[in-house]
């Protein structure tokens, strides 16, 4: 049986529309689970699987354009999800990505590691 870690800190924030937008990622054994998180201005909060079938993104890029209704997470030069807020249209790592993530013409929101200290310290 494995057994969930903790989740890694929030990379993400407040998007120009007033929504939120956070990626999050926990070890389960050797891999790990990786989500979106959505926050309406109204404080309904959504969660999103971008994967559950690898080691995950170390380090990964939130970007938007459309004044934040389109939010996309990018790692290593690659899409790994991507949604319109507008529609509630998500497409996980494993999915065809919306054309609008693909070109990667938009605004950089939030950079940063998916890995807590925590992870080192414990066999998760």
């Amino acid at each position: 049986m494995m057994v969930n870690g903790p989740w890694g800190p929030r990379v993400g924030g407040v998007l120009p529309n007033h929504h939120e937008i956070y990626f999050q990622a926990r070890p389960v054994g050797g891999e790990t689970d990786d989500r979106l998180i959505w926050i309406s201005p109204a404080g309904q909060t959504q969660h999103f699987w971008v994967d559950q079938i690898h080691a995950g993104f170390s380090h990964v890029m939130l970007k938007y354009t459309d004044n934040g209704n389109r939010v996309w997470v990018e790692s290593d030069g690659k899409i790994g999800a991507s949604i319109d807020l507008v529609t509630a249209d998500f497409r996980a790592e494993s999915q065809h990505q919306h054309t609008w993530a693909v070109m990667n013409d938009g605004t950089t929101l939030a950079s940063g590691s998916t890995g807590s200290i925590l992870w080192l310290l414990c066999p998760w």
